[in-house]
């Protein structure tokens, strides 16, 4: 309920609040998809204070005495869980990447920031990890599937693939070296495709994660680099 909310006031269009992470996604050729899959923008910085004033204000009615139908869907305890109370930590992080469970429903919203900066690129709200990879809410059954490193080159592949009629769906990873071993489940029975960056840490990883593959009952396991420098996303705006 919180992110549907959120998602109506931060949709990725034209408006005042959204433009230019709307603006920013469009140029990478990356709107469509982040649209499809429910991402969404918080407000410029000098008015995330009053957004997290809002939403606290909100979520006190919900132990008031007031029509169930008028209490918002969250609590305060919600806001917490984010981080966003008092206030919301790392201001210029303003696009929301929402990741789910295998039952669509939001488990943790990643935020990842724009101005080029590198330190703090992504973060997601302290002590909460991820549960499962970017994705695996429309992971078919018996599907081939990629690995990726993150929801931004999950996206971006899929698109790929969609533009050359790839039949193949896409994982995303929250880094290079981060795997559970309950998500061997995820790849028994498949062909998997290592799609990882073609840096070092890329590498690295996609020896690791060949094995874990094979060990976890994958038909066939390949590896896929982008062509050029980057990754997937710097490769989608280039093969318009």
């Amino acid at each position: 309920a919180l992110c549907g909310v959120l998602w109506t006031m931060g949709r990725l269009d034209e408006g005042p609040l959204a433009v230019d992470v709307t603006r920013y996604l469009d140029a990478r050729g990356l709107l469509g998809e982040a649209r499809a899959a429910g991402w969404f923008a918080l407000p410029p910085e000098a008015a995330q204070g009053e957004l997290a004033a809002w939403l606290a204000t909100l979520a006190d009615t919900a132990g008031a005495d007031v029509a169930p139908e008028h209490a918002p869907g969250w609590t305060r305890a919600d806001l917490e869980a984010l981080g966003w109370l008092p206030h919301i930590p790392h201001e210029a992080n303003r696009l929301c990447i929402p990741w789910r469970g295998p039952d669509g429903l939001v488990c943790n919203v990643q935020r990842r920031r724009l101005d080029g900066e590198r330190a703090r690129k992504y973060v997601f709200p302290a002590g909460r990890t991820t549960r499962w990879p970017y994705g695996v809410e429309v992971l078919r059954d018996g599907a081939p599937v990629a690995l990726v490193e993150g929801a931004i080159d999950t996206i971006a592949l899929r698109a790929l693939y969609r533009r050359h009629g790839v039949d193949r769906d896409v994982l995303g990873l929250p880094g290079a070296n981060i795997w559970r071993d309950d998500w061997g489940e995820l790849l028994r029975g498949r062909e998997v495709v290592l799609a990882l960056d073609a840096d070092a840490a890329g590498e690295r990883a996609a020896v690791k994660l060949g094995e874990v593959a094979w060990v976890a009952g994958a038909t066939a396991v390949t590896r896929a680099t982008p062509t050029g420098a980057g990754d997937w996303a710097d490769r989608l705006p280039v093969a318009r």
